[in-house]
Formats: C-alpha cells, sequence, structure tokens
C-alpha cells in the first residue's frame, strides 16, 4: 500500500505537471504520441498497483448482536 501511495505522489507531484509543462514545447504529432504512451504506462502500472492493494486488503466482518436488558 505504501508503495501504491509512493508511486501516486509521485506521479501527481512531478510527472504529470512535467508532462504538462512539455505539451507547449512539443507540440508536434510524434511528440504527443509519445506523452500519450508515457501516460498509458504509467496507468497500467497504476492499475497493476490498485489490483494488487485490493487483494492484500481483507474486509473486516463485524456482527451486532442486540439484547435487551434484564
Amino acid at each position: 500500500m505504501a508503495q501504491k501511495q509512493n508511486f501516486e505522489t509521485n506521479l501527481t507531484k512531478q510527472v504529470l505537471r512535467s508532462l504538462a509543462g512539455l505539451k507547449p514545447v512539443l507540440d508536434d504529432a510524434e511528440s504527443a504520441a509519445a506523452m500519450k504512451t508515457i501516460q498509458t504506462k504509467l496507468l497500467v502500472k497504476h492499475d497493476a498497483m490498485v489490483e494488487g492493494v485490493r487483494k492484500a486488503v481483507v474486509p473486516v466482518k463485524h456482527s451486532l448482536k442486540v439484547v435487551a436488558e434484564q
């Protein structure tokens, strides 16, 4: 879980912001395709991490029993 959170922090604070900053400079079709490939690979990696966390977390099941006071 911590690995996923660290990845997300780095992704949002650095990588995606950097890619957005490159768009005005690299405005040709080849660069746009390269950035799209990078974004897709990052999202695939993120989705795999999310799935790993879902498998690792076990939901807690509770049972409540209401008993009248005597």
